[in-house]
């Protein structure tokens, strides 16, 4: 999560959040309070929708992540309709979120996979650096070569629900 904060002392935060199968919902939670309360539930949630976390190789030889988001019914051992949105840029980091207008595809049987090119901010200024000026030949291979991230080459990781209560890595 991004951007928490108020403006005065409180005992108490609002948030959004959302995921790659689900829009924003609003929660509420209040420190030393294991739990968090749902205030909006998400208008939209992928039905029978899975992500798998997976890592692409950079031209210099650094591991790049990225995301895919499919139906659980989809077979990924033979080539599927995909969708590549990958970014990295002006050291600012592009956080997975709700897919919008790309989850009628992923209910649709799509892969949809989100990428994190080198020159956003995910893992600091090196990363930024890594795939910036002089150094941007390391970032725009990475997403040709994650076009068919699951090839035999590629181990993705399936993730629990997504919740935002906490990590969803499983």
């Amino acid at each position: 999560m991004m951007n928490l904060g108020t403006a005065r002392p409180s005992d108490e935060f609002l948030f959004a959040f959302s995921t790659l199968t689900s829009s924003a919902g609003t929660y509420r939670h209040r420190p030393g309070s294991p739990d968090v309360e749902v205030l909006t539930e998400p208008a939209v949630v992928i039905d029978g929708a899975v992500v798998e976390d997976g890592w692409a190789t950079s031209a210099d030889g650094t591991r790049v992540p990225y995301h895919l988001v499919h139906r659980a019914d989809v077979p990924l051992d033979r080539p599927q309709p995909a969708l590549i949105y990958a970014y990295g840029g002006f050291n600012a980091p592009w956080v997975p979120s709700f897919p919008g207008v790309m989850a009628a595809f992923v209910a649709a049987g799509g892969v949809f996979v989100h990428g994190h090119l080198r020159g956003g901010a995910e893992f600091g200024r090196g990363w930024w650096e890594g795939g910036r000026l002089a150094n941007k030949q390391n970032a725009t291979p990475t997403c040709t070569r994650s076009r068919r991230p699951w090839s035999p080459t590629a181990s993705p990781r399936r993730t629990g629900s997504p919740s935002p209560a906490g990590p969803t890595a499983g």
